[in-house]
C-alpha cells in the first residue's frame, strides 16, 4: 500500500507487485492544513484501503508513505504539518503489524520513473526533475545495478533573499519563482489548466 501527502490532498492506493493499482482513495486538504486535518485525512484514506483489503482478501505486506521534503529538514516538515511518529501511529491503526516505511515524495516519483510499469531501463547516471507545487530532483545512479537515488532539494535554493515568499517560510526560493503556483500566476491561468 502507498500513501502520498501532497499539496491539497492525501492519496492512497494498493497495487500488485507488477505495479497495477487495485484500489485508490483520495482525501482533499485545505490550502493551509493544520496537523489535525492532515492526520484525519491520512486516517480516512488508510481506513478505506484497509476495508477494501479485507473485503478483497488482500494481504498488505508493507505501507510506504511519501512526503514532500522528507529527510531534508529532519523530523520537521515545513510543508506538511505533522510528525513522522504521529503519521506512523495513524497508519498503524489500520495496518497493525505491517511494516511502515517513509520516503521523500521526489524519491518515490524517481523510483516510479525508474522501476514503474511504464519505466524504461536506465543504465547511466541521470537527474530526475520533478516540477509541481514544489521543485525537487533526484540524482539517480545505474538502476540496472540497484544504485540508490539521492534527492536534491533544489526548490528551496534561495535565488534572491528579497524575493517572493515561499511556502517554506523563506524568501526567494526557486520554487517561489518556478513552482506550479508561480507559473500559473505568471500566465494568469488556474493551476488545473497547466496540469491538463
Amino acid at each position: 500500500a502507498g500513501v502520498e501527502l501532497a499539496n491539497g490532498r492525501v492519496s492512497a492506493g494498493i497495487g500488485t507487485l507488477g505495479g497495477a493499482l487495485e484500489c485508490t482513495h483520495r482525501c482533499a486538504l485545505s490550502p493551509n492544513p493544520d496537523s489535525a486535518e492532515v492526520e484525519r485525512a491520512v486516517a480516512s484514506v488508510t481506513r478505506e484501503l484497509s476495508k477494501w483489503a479485507r473485503r478483497a482478501g488482500v494481504s498488505v505486506r508493507q505501507v510506504s508513505v511519501a512526503l514532500p521534503g522528507f529527510g531534508s529538514f529532519g523530523d520537521i516538515n515545513p510543508i506538511i504539518p505533522t510528525s513522522i511518529d504521529t503519521l506512523r501511529s495513524v497508519v498503524a491503526e489500520q495496518f497493525d503489524g505491517v511494516p511502515i516505511a517513509f520516503t521523500n515524495s521526489v524519491q518515490a516519483q524517481a523510483a516510479q520513473h525508474g522501476f514503474g510499469v511504464q519505466a524504461k531501463s536506465r543504465d547511466q547516471k541521470h537527474l530526475f526533475l520533478f516540477v509541481g507545487h514544489g521543485i525537487g530532483a533526484a540524482c539517480i545512479g545505474d538502476m540496472t545495478h540497484g544504485a540508490e537515488h539521492r534527492t536534491v532539494e533544489i526548490g528551496h535554493m534561495i535565488m534572491d533573499r528579497a524575493g517572493p515568499l515561499c511556502r517554506c517560510g523563506h524568501r526567494g526560493c526557486l520554487e517561489a519563482y518556478a513552482g506550479l503556483p508561480a507559473v500559473a500566476t505568471a500566465f494568469d491561468l488556474p493551476e488545473e489548466r497547466l496540469l491538463a
